[in-house]
């Protein structure tokens, strides 16, 4: 073997074994060493007091991890306990260890009130009962009043601010400070009355309004009645006998049977005879200018007047309370008015008063030559005109009757819509 070729193969074998020295130095087959880890574990103090997050797990060195803890309802964070410490419910850690940590939780605090229970006669109060009762702030307490036989539950009175409803016998108050409360019953009345309200044109009853309405034996209603625009109340009409004032709008009507009234009003007007006019003020009052010959304007001392008619010589008002005043001449008897009551509207005839009554039937006094007082058969009217020597009554059902001396064929009337 040559020199040359000899040298050749030892630098080969030399560059295998420096090859393999490398290899077997650097290990490239193994890869790199793992990252050191360290593990993360919580706890809760008492179990269910709350939460915390994250509850653990496994973390490389140097990685950094924020924790919160969450306090269940009813519960608040107090401290950190174990391998961390504080008292905020977030912390950060380097995870340069392993950790056991726990989240200390106590019980709120809360607000407590005393709920104190009382009834009167006629019943119980059976939820939650009668005495003194402690209750967390905010609470809906649920009350429930029953009443005994022949009682009734009428409402709750004494600190009832927070009460949901006062007239309800099952209902609920809130707890917000110390509270006392009464359940007040009442005894049920053997008998219970109807009570029926209406109105005349003009106005109308508010209180307690129009229709049928049930009370029991002995209560004392409260009436109040409204005059529209240009009228004004005249009297109450119908079973009056146990309202306190009828010629006041309001009063009251105590129910010892069923009951039916109407409210009446009148407007505002004025009148004219044959040389005068009269005038009736929104007070009741009456004013009257023209010519006095037989006194017919002498109205001054007139009160509570709800209607004036006038004709010729006199002049008639129509009282508040169904009675009549007139004034002028007297001839024929025309003023002689004190003996009509229970009137609801007036006219005035050349010789004659007429005055219509609450029950549909028609008087009338003065002369009665020509048969203009030929009434006395007349039902449900519910307005008379008089005129020279006659005198008209509209029925309730649209026709129109007349008495006296007048060329007039209304037999074919109807008034009705």
């Amino acid at each position: 073997m040559s020199r040359n070729k000899l040298a050749g193969i030892i630098v080969a074998c030399a560059i295998v074994i420096v090859v393999a020295i490398v290899l077997i130095v650097l290990k490239p087959w193994e890869g790199p060493a793992p990252a050191q880890t360290y593990t993360l574990a919580t706890a809760v103090n008492p179990a269910g007091a709350g939460s915390v997050s994250p509850s653990g797990g496994q973390y490389e060195s140097g990685v950094q991890v924020t924790i919160t803890a969450s306090p269940a309802s009813g519960y608040t964070f107090d401290y950190w306990s174990g391998s961390a410490s504080g008292t905020s419910p977030t912390i950060n850690i380097t995870m340069n260890q392993d950790y056991s940590i726990s989240a200390n939780f106590v019980a709120a605090s809360v607000d407590r009130y005393d709920l104190t229970i009382s009834s009167t006669e006629g019943g119980s109060v059976t939820g939650p009962g009668e005495g003194t009762f402690t209750y967390d702030a905010g609470m809906a307490v649920h009350l429930l009043a029953d009443a005994g036989a022949g009682y009734r539950f009428v409402s709750w009175t004494g600190d009832v601010g927070t009460i949901d409803y006062v007239y309800d016998a099952a209902t609920t108050i809130i707890m917000d400070a110390d509270h006392s409360i009464t359940a007040n019953f009442e005894a049920i009345p053997a008998t219970q009355y109807t009570l029926t309200i209406s109105s005349t044109e003009g106005g109308s009853v508010t209180v307690p309004g129009e229709g049928a309405f049930p009370y029991d034996e002995g209560t004392v209603v409260n009436l109040v009645a409204q005059a529209e625009q240009g009228y004004q109340f005249v009297n109450w009409s119908g079973d009056v006998d146990t309202i306190a004032d009828v010629n006041d709008a309001a009063t009251t009507i105590t129910m010892s049977g069923n009951y039916a009234v109407a409210a009446n009003f009148a407007p505002y007007m004025v009148a004219a005879g044959s040389y005068h006019t009269v005038g009736l003020k929104t007070n009741g009052a009456v004013v009257a200018v023209g010519d006095n010959s037989y006194g017919q304007c002498n109205v001054n001392g007139w009160t509570n007047i709800i209607q004036v008619a006038a004709n010729r010589e006199h002049t008639v008002g129509l009282k508040s309370d169904g009675t009549v005043v007139a004034v002028g001449e007297y001839t024929f008897g025309r003023c002689n008015v004190e003996g009509l009551t229970d009137i609801i509207q007036v006219a005035a005839g050349g010789y004659h008063t007429v005055g219509l009554r609450a029950d549909g039937t028609v008087v009338g006094v003065g002369r009665d030559g020509q048969g203009q007082q030929n009434f006395g058969s007349w039902t449900n009217i519910i307005q008379v005109a008089a005129g020279e020597v006659y005198t008209a009554g509209l029925k309730s059902n649209g026709t129109v009757v007349i008495t006296g001396s007048c060329a007039c064929d209304v037999s074919g009337w109807d008034l009705t819509p």
